[in-house]
């Protein structure tokens, strides 16, 4: 109760900072000065002024521990103090360790307490119906400010996330929403993951650019190994997930055509045992769920779906998805090295791009498959190339 005085303190001094404080502020007032909060209040500081006002003793006879109704019974604490003062060395060398008090009582003392509210039932009687009866319940917590308290930690927290980033030079902003159908633009989205592991080592992400027209559902990701293909496509989630939530988004601009959920479809590692299913079965009865679920309002990322069968096979169901999911009218990414599917049409071909080197670097523009994976490149970074295994095999 107290904490709610204090905080309607604040919130009146805070007015006009924003429409969602303020309204909050509001409910904060309304239920300090009204309904059942001030009996409440006033019930918990007259408890409270009960409970310290209650004497009792305890009296310890060699494991036996009684409590009793408290007579004026003199304090032996003092007596005993008294007794020892002698043995009480000022240069004597100090064996005591310093032990922190546990946040819970032990058996003795949860024992001792028990007798204790016996002795007084019409106190506890009173707390227990301030609190509840339920051993979980607290009802005593408004259900709004509870719920404003967990969002108002993971908020701050979220804040401190972001304070190496900014720092690091790149640009956060908070996300214009549209209808459905609207058009979708970010302007310089990162990765907000890998740009905080780069921030923390000194280093800056690579930003790119993402547009959507309101017509435009199906986005083909293509390119070459290590272009930055899986990172673009997570980013585009996080981006969605983070809006949904009111949080500042990565980026200098950000307008959303709609904030649903995010349905993701990532290679997983194959399960063991009798319930275990083929690769290319898993992902399909995972796409199937996704399908499902999907409507206008969701965002679908998939990620290297359909690479446990044949380049013609893996086609012919890739086009397939893209019917269902063009029916469900869900907007979708789908990162893949199936060139084919980018041709489909109503399809818009984003391409990642990438040195010959194998550098990275996580841009991804609008333009029609590379055709260019620099997968003997990559071999050859791990000594898997002909020339290399034919070196070992020969040795």
């Amino acid at each position: 109760t107290e904490a709610v005085a204090a905080l309607d303190d604040a919130a009146s001094r805070a007015a006009g900072t924003s429409a969602g404080l303020d309204a909050v502020a509001g409910h904060v007032h309304a239920l300090r000065i009204g309904g059942a909060f001030p009996a409440l209040a006033n019930e918990a500081s007259a408890l409270r002024q009960a409970l310290s006002a209650m004497r009792y003793a305890v009296r310890i006879r060699g494991p036996r521990v009684t409590v009793l109704p408290y007579g004026d019974e003199e304090d032996a604490s003092a007596d005993v103090a008294r007794t020892f003062a002698p043995f009480r060395g000022g240069a004597a060398r100090d064996y005591r360790i310093r032990v922190s008090a546990p946040a819970e009582m032990n058996h003795v003392e949860g024992e001792i307490l028990e007798r204790v509210a016996a002795l007084f039932p019409n106190v506890f009687g009173r707390l227990a119906a301030l609190r509840g009866q339920g051993p979980d319940d607290a009802s005593f917590v408004d259900p709004v400010l509870g719920a404003f308290d967990r969002d108002l930690r993971f908020y701050l927290r979220y804040l401190a996330y972001l304070e190496p980033v900014r720092e690091a030079g790149l640009p956060t902003c908070y996300p214009e929403v549209d209808d459905p159908d609207g058009a979708c633009v970010w302007r310089d989205g990162f990765d907000l993951v890998l740009a905080h592991a780069l921030a923390l080592e000194g280093k800056k992400a690579v930003v790119s650019d993402f547009s959507a027209a309101p017509a435009e559902r199906a986005f083909i990701i293509t390119g070459p190994n290590h272009g930055g293909k899986t990172t673009f496509a997570r980013a585009v989630g996080q981006l969605h997930v983070l809006a949904a939530l009111g949080c500042p988004v990565p980026g200098s601009e950000a307008r959303l055509g709609a904030i649903g959920p995010v349905l993701t479809h990532f290679e997983r590692a194959e399960r063991a045992g009798e319930d275990a299913r083929s690769r290319l079965e898993d992902e399909l009865v995972r796409i199937r769920d996704i399908l499902a679920r999907a409507t206008p309002e969701c965002l679908v990322v998939i990620n290297e779906m359909l690479a446990g069968t044949t380049l013609g096979d893996a086609a012919r169901l890739g086009r397939r998805v893209m019917k269902r999911l063009a029916a469900s009218g869900a907007r979708y990414l789908w990162v893949t090295f199936i060139e084919d599917l980018a041709e489909a049409p109503g399809a818009v071909s984003l391409a990642a791009v990438s040195a010959g080197d194998l550098t990275p670097t996580f841009h991804v523009e609008r333009r029609p498959p590379g055709g260019v994976a620099y997968a003997l490149a990559l071999a050859r970074r791990h000594g898997l190339d002909p020339a290399s295994l034919r070196e070992v095999l020969e040795t």
